[in-house]
């Protein structure tokens, strides 16, 4: 929902293995709540959050309501394109490598990036993208977002094999570098003037650094596993694109996808159906709600470690009790941090950010959904880490039905339609996710 980079989760999907570690340990946490992990995944999953917020409230300061719109359609179209066009390719090649495919890598990066180019084309067929001295602010601002999805594609691809060969460090050095250098040149930038789009150029920096930096891992992980794979008598393997790489990549992809478009597609949405202004009121209002992201997130992939530890296991008994404990955990923190959040988004408005007052009440609107959403993220992780199929795709058409809801209430009363749908969806999703976890048991 945010026009922020995404934070990445810290989890091999593709091997049932969590590979979080971190210096903050905040043993407290995972203590006082029983969940495993958590003050771990609490940090790693703060730090770039705590930087994007920065420049969120940062952005919102110095372009304004309009000029922060224009920035947040951009930049979103450069995420939510990125997640939705890498494919999820790193399950195929994680499990082609392990196999012994050691040269898919280079095929799979040409696909993304050549599959990456679409949406450039069709923005420069249609002219929502466009160069030149007659293109508006918001044109050049989408048509660099479009070309940075090019670069977005492949380096979620490198980044999540780098993740799925077991080497968290790399993931996290590549998402902090990616982090740092988009503040760092926006911090420079509105040194002498920031616009919409200098914002989404530091973006597309931010970018280009993480790729760089997560290919040079990839290749000392690649280097460094490529014997200890032969020493087991794995031979050379050549996988098929189609069937070996890129259709259990889809089948993964296509849960996490359909969740993506359910929270992140109203900020597109709003960009072409209300005026800048409006959607810059919006972005900042999801900006400060989604707070409580940093706490659901962190449950959601100690469930998904634990609850795949315990099935490998045979111990039903233990991964229910970790879901339940987490289940309790979400709502309790949702409850406290709702009324936490929601008070601190008035005094902030009303010191710092006055031209930003029209957004509270979408802040309140949203809260509730975020606060209650994030239960759905647990119980999709449990579902994946257990590996019920059936339940991970009850999961993904639920939340790809819901997504239209946004468009009525958007077109009726835009950024008070975006919030309410939102919260609708959330809620809905939690309730309807219940009852087919409840079903397909």
């Amino acid at each position: 929902m945010t026009e922020d980079a995404p934070n990445e989760a810290i989890t091999d999907h593709s091997s049932g293995r969590n590979v979080v570690s971190g210096r903050g340990h905040l043993l407290s946490a995972a203590s006082v709540t029983g969940i495993p992990h958590l003050g771990s995944l609490l940090w790693a999953q703060g730090l770039p959050l705590v930087a994007q917020g920065f420049l969120s409230l940062f952005t919102a300061a110095v372009l304004g309501p309009a000029g922060k719109g224009d920035a947040a359609l951009a930049v979103t179209v450069a995420s939510l394109g990125g997640a939705g066009l890498f494919m999820s390719m790193h399950v195929g090649l994680v499990g082609s490598y392990r196999r012994g495919g050691h040269r898919a890598i280079v095929r799979v990066l040409t696909l993304t990036a050549a599959v990456s180019l679409l949406p450039l084309l069709v923005g420069l067929a249609t002219g929502v993208a466009r160069l030149g001295p007659n293109a508006s602010v918001r044109q050049v601002a989408l048509f660099i977002g479009f070309a940075v999805i090019v670069l977005e594609a492949p380096f979620l691809v490198i980044l999540r094999t780098a993740q799925g060969l077991g080497d968290a460090a790399a993931y996290r050095g590549a998402i902090f570098i990616r982090v740092a250098v988009y503040t760092a040149a926006v911090l420079l930038l509105a040194m002498s003037h920031l616009t919409a789009v200098k914002v989404v150029e530091a973006y597309a920096s931010g970018d280009l650094a993480g790729i760089v930096y997560a290919s040079l891992a990839l290749r000392r992980i690649v280097t460094g596993k490529r014997p200890e794979i032969l020493a087991r008598g794995v031979n050379q393997w050549r996988p098929r694109l189609l069937r070996d790489l890129t259709m259990p990549s889809l089948q993964a992809h296509f849960a996490t996808l359909s969740q993506q478009a359910s929270y992140r597609t109203d900020i597109v949405l709003l960009g072409f159906l209300a005026p800048a202004a409006v959607l810059g009121q919006y972005a900042f209002a999801t900006s400060i709600a989604e707070v409580l992201w940093i706490v659901s997130e962190a449950i959601s992939l100690s469930v998904f470690s634990t609850v795949a530890r315990c099935t490998s296991e045979g111990d039903q008994t233990g991964a229910r009790r970790i879901f339940r404990r987490a289940v309790i955990v979400q709502l309790s923190v949702g409850v406290v941090g709702w009324a936490v959040v929601a008070v601190g988004s008035v005094l902030l408005l009303h010191v710092a950010f006055r031209a930003y007052q029209p957004a509270l009440p979408l802040i309140l609107i949203l809260l509730p959904g975020v606060a209650v959403g994030g239960l759905a993220r647990i119980i999709s992780s449990a579902a994946i880490a257990a590996g019920r199929t059936v339940m991970v795709r009850a999961c993904a058409v639920i939340s790809l039905i819901l997504v239209p809801i946004y468009i009525p209430l958007i077109i009726v009363d835009a950024a008070v339609g975006a919030a309410v749908a939102s919260s609708i969806i959330y809620i809905l999703s939690v309730a309807l996710f219940a009852i087919a976890d409840r079903r397909y048991r």
